[in-house]
């Protein structure tokens, strides 16, 4: 019915504005403590649970959030990612986080097919394996190997090994970034013959 529709839509309004606030308060614990944090860290005295919960929830949305991004940036991942892990923190255990690291992988995949010479995005590709590489929880890699598999057959690997063995600089670091982006997919390259 259209008022349970609209008790719906005003209920998850209110959410969305619960948890807003919530996780501004967060923030402002996290940041205002950050100082007796590093004390504690230095004096290997366990974290209370409500800094560790401050510290994992901002941290953990700050990654979310970046991971939404068109392109995101993967230095800055890191580095959310390993400030949580310096406070006892996996953000890779997060459903939440996993699901939207996967989606940035597969949009980044997508956009290297239509765009394989495209560097920076082969960087933030490769990047994003090394750090999902370290993570507990398996991330779902099937679009970014079939992706990957596409460019590997195609002309641009092709002429890519070509212009790099005649010393075309651009093009080795191509392949080099391309080629560690295969091991993390654990994609075989296709040898000069093929």
């Amino acid at each position: 019915s259209l008022f349970r529709d609209e008790q719906r839509h005003v209920l998850t309004k209110v959410i969305a504005n619960t948890m807003q606030s919530i996780g501004e308060s967060y923030r402002e614990i996290y940041l205002q403590n950050q100082p007796l944090m590093h004390s504690l860290e230095q004096f290997a005295f366990p974290l209370p649970a409500g800094l560790r919960v401050a510290a994992e929830t901002v941290l953990h949305n700050d990654a979310v959030t970046e991971l939404e991004q068109p392109l995101p940036d993967f230095g800055e991942v890191e580095r959310l990612v390993n400030e949580a892990s310096q406070w006892g923190v996996r953000l890779d255990a997060s459903e939440q986080f996993r699901f939207a690291y996967e989606v940035a992988l597969e949009r980044m995949a997508i956009a290297l097919e239509r765009t394989p010479d495209d560097l920076q995005l082969l960087e933030s590709l490769r990047l994003a394996s090394e750090i999902s590489g370290r993570a507990e929880h398996e991330l779902d890699r099937w679009q970014v190997q079939k992706a990957y598999y596409a460019v590997a057959h195609s002309s641009v690997y092709a002429l890519a090994e070509a212009r790099a063995s005649r010393g075309d600089r651009e093009a080795d670091e191509w392949l080099l970034h391309f080629r560690a982006l295969g091991d993390w997919l654990t994609v075989v390259l296709p040898s000069n013959g093929e």
